[in-house]
């Protein structure tokens, strides 16, 4: 090998580094509004399996009454 073969290098500078910031910007300015979108669909997923959980507790202690009653003489 030659000292005169010129080798591979990636050169970088700060427009690069400055234009990548800036696209990076652009892609994460517009994440708030779907982030309180997220929160406010969470907060009535949450809400209404507290629902069903309360509900399927009710309808197991009334299952189990029935059950027991049929069960004594």
């Amino acid at each position: 090998m030659s000292p005169e073969v010129e080798r591979p290098y990636v050169k970088v500078t700060l427009d690069v580094i400055y234009d990548a910031l800036l696209t990076m910007q652009a892609q994460v300015v517009p994440l708030p509004a779907r982030v309180d979108d997220h929160e406010v669909r969470i907060r009535a997923i949450e809400k209404y399996l507290w629902i069903w959980i309360g509900a399927s507790g009710l309808a197991g202690a009334g299952v189990a009454s029935v059950v027991q009653s049929w069960m004594t003489p």
